[in-house]
């Protein structure tokens, strides 16, 4: 090729790239955009607008500390009477208020609650949720917090969490082999599969075409990258399950609308695989979480809880 030819089309090409990415920068901002829209809570479900006591009853008190990586998690907490104590961990879109019904419910056993508002919900000092992931340094603070309790035995400390908040004690019980006993209500197994089912919701911002779901979550998780750091590519709660060392409940809808029950079969199955002393529950007829105000609801967790934690 004529030199000067050559010249012109290496100046050409440089062009074009440069275009090409130039282009792409509103592209790639927009994307950002859209990821971290998905990893925030709305600030309309933040607000707390009750008093400890009102949401929780009398002895209930405000109360905060600090996560390892120096965030504020703010909680309500309530002594009880015998000695054990549970963390109770709120859903996605929720806050520490969200299950004050289960908190009664152990209150009135005798044992002592602690409500806490995992990271971008509530009153927490972050603004970004993970899924449970970076969830899970909310509740080991929690936990630490009440095993510096004097009115607390610190080897009679459980777990509940509902939807988000199960996933969150999959990861924490799996990173705390000193609990005495875990819930997981409702907790998604596999991030990916999730995503992609989220894709499908009524509520998603557009459809998307089941061939092109596995593309979408990936390019989502690249981009998660530089939104939640680490946390975009930690493991999976089925991933981390097996670590779990004290006794857990796993329940889950047979007809769960928001979290397909094949999450369920997927982390059962990995726990009976590693052997995990468990307990599983499949509600019959249920969908996401409306089981609890069920007096079937009750009697099973407090059995499991006394078991456990007396």
């Amino acid at each position: 090729m004529d030199p000067a030819k050559a010249k012109m089309w290496r100046v050409g090409c440089g062009v074009a790239a440069l275009l090409f990415c130039l282009l792409l920068i509103p592209v790639f901002s927009t994307i950002r955009a859209m990821v971290k829209l998905a990893w925030t809570v709305p600030a309309a479900y933040r607000p707390i607008d009750s008093t400890p006591r009102d949401a929780v009853g009398f002895g209930t008190n405000r109360v905060s500390f600090v996560n390892s990586e120096s965030d504020i998690v703010p909680g309500w907490y309530n002594p009880g009477t015998n000695g054990g104590a549970v963390v109770i961990l709120h859903g996605l879109g929720g806050n520490r208020g969200q299950l004050v019904g289960v908190a009664r419910i152990l209150i009135d056993e005798g044992w002592g609650v602690l409500l806490i508002d995992q990271r971008g919900h509530g009153e927490h000092s972050a603004n970004l949720t993970t899924m449970g992931r970076a969830e899970s340094l909310d509740a080991l603070a929690a936990v630490e917090w009440l095993r510096g309790r004097d009115e607390i035995d610190p080897d009679r400390i459980g777990l509940y969490g509902a939807s988000l908040g199960a996933a969150t004690v999959i990861y924490t019980a799996a990173l705390d082999p000193d609990l005495a006993c875990a819930v997981a209500d409702s907790s998604y197994a596999d991030f990916n599969l999730q995503a992609a089912h989220d894709l499908t919701m009524p509520e998603a911002p557009f459809k998307v075409p089941k061939v092109w779901q596995s593309t979408i979550v990936w390019i989502f998780n690249q981009v998660s990258r530089f939104i939640i750091g680490k946390w975009a590519v930690y493991p999976d709660p089925v991933d981390v399950i097996i670590d779990i060392e004290c006794p857990l409940f796993l329940i889950h809808g047979e007809f769960d609308e928001r979290i397909d029950r094949d999450q369920f079969d997927i982390l059962e199955n990995a726990a009976e695989d590693a052997g995990l002393d468990l307990t599983a529950w499949l509600v019959d007829d249920a969908g996401h979480c409306n089981y609890r105000g069920t007096e079937e609801f009750r009697l099973k967790i407090t059995a499991f809880f006394h078991e456990y934690l007396d």
